[in-house]
């Protein structure tokens, strides 16, 4: 019943109209079994209010810290309400779990960009273009780098 409540909900999601009834039903899963993660990812990647996604994130990596997904979303999350030590903090876990992974040290220089923190942000861009997985990436770091 899980799955299909959830299925549901992403097909009621997909209209903007509807995104209430899809969050209702997610928040349905989640009481009768909070560990229902497809529910829980949803719900935070959906909701509309930045401060209660944040929660809902959290609690997710508080059962899996592992999940790459769910703290590079975070981190975007908390860049964007103003908290970019928290943000850092995140992304600074995500490199721990991919330490090849350009676009996580790409915005660890967006970040320290933004702090006024060139030396870091340099650090931060050259690992970035190190890992980048193509040219485009590739000439967008560099930009970047020159700025």
């Amino acid at each position: 019943m899980l799955a299909a409540r959830h299925n549901l909900a992403l097909l009621l999601a997909e209209r903007k109209e509807r995104l209430p009834e899809a969050i209702d039903l997610w928040r349905d899963n989640l009481k009768r079994s909070p560990d229902y993660l497809p529910s829980r990812l949803s719900l935070a990647a959906a909701l509309p209010d930045p401060q209660q996604a944040i929660a809902e994130y959290r609690t997710i990596l508080n059962a899996k810290p592992d999940y790459l997904a769910a703290r590079l979303a975070l981190a975007g999350l908390l860049q964007k309400a103003g908290d970019p030590a928290s943000a850092l903090e995140q992304l600074r876990e995500a490199q721990k779990l991919n330490g090849k992974n350009a676009s996580i040290y790409e915005s660890i220089g967006d970040i320290e960009a933004g702090q006024k923190h060139a030396a870091e942000a340099k650090a931060a861009y050259e690992s970035a273009l190190e890992n980048a997985p193509d040219s485009q990436s590739s000439k967008r770091i560099k930009k970047k780098m020159k700025q």
